[in-house]
């Protein structure tokens, strides 16, 4: 996947999700800057992914809790839409005193594209040196390049999710359907994370299907159809 796939995939993801045009802008130079728009690279330093997560075990554990790939551009993404909706990694920068406090979830609705990437790269990234004016320059490219075309993300995918319930007795588990594909689920800790971001983005709660006992021969024929159609 070249970068301009990746960069529009993080940007379809992102403002399908109201985050605007200008922040999601500002997180894509920076991203260029921080790993050339590889989701699957790591530094010398121990960071990994798009926004270079250092230890890279922060994604990689949240991933593999969930039964995402973290690998994946859609799986990172998910991890920063968490990380907004928690506030996680996300914190004032002395060395930019000129940037005011803002919240994560503020700063999904800036409208200016160079203080979208100054605020991430001070406030997310928090490099040695705040003041890097090519990450601004990055981001005006790619909103010129994105600002007037389509969002391609398929609601249908995000509307299609839920949460099944699988096997009986000691062996019943859940497990989450992402509008693609089945992912088993470790514990239901993951099963409410999911549903809350779930809520956050849509407003709704996935169904919970129970496919347990007599029905789960419904959950071959899904698995079946998915496998088909992969």
């Amino acid at each position: 996947m070249g970068q301009r796939e990746v960069a529009k995939q993080v940007w379809d993801f992102l403002v399908s999700r109201g985050w605007t045009k200008q922040s999601v802008a500002g997180i894509l130079g920076n991203i260029q800057s921080e790993s050339s728009l590889n989701p699957d690279i790591w530094s010398g330093d121990g960071g990994y992914g798009l926004v270079q997560w250092t230890p890279g075990s922060k994604l990689i554990n949240w991933c593999n809790g969930l039964g995402m790939n973290y690998k994946t551009v859609d799986a990172q993404c998910q991890r920063i839409q968490y990380e907004m909706e928690n506030g996680i990694q996300w914190f004032s920068n002395p060395q930019r005193p000129d940037l005011s406090y803002i919240s994560f979830r503020d700063f999904t609705k800036l409208t200016d594209v160079r203080r979208a990437a100054e605020y991430f790269i001070a406030f997310y990234e928090h490099p040695a040196n705040p003041n890097q004016p090519a990450r601004a320059t990055q981001a005006q490219y790619w909103y010129d390049q994105f600002k007037n075309e389509a969002n391609t993300t398929s609601q249908g995918g995000i509307e299609m999710q839920a949460l099944i319930t699988i096997g009986q007795g000691s062996k019943k588990g859940i497990s989450w359907f992402d509008g693609q594909k089945r992912h088993n689920l470790p514990d239901a800790d993951c099963a409410t994370i999911l549903n809350r971001i779930y809520h956050e983005n849509t407003g709704k709660y996935m169904p919970n299907i129970d496919l347990s006992g007599s029905s789960e021969a419904w959950l071959v024929r899904l698995d079946q159809a998915i496998n088909a159609g992969s």
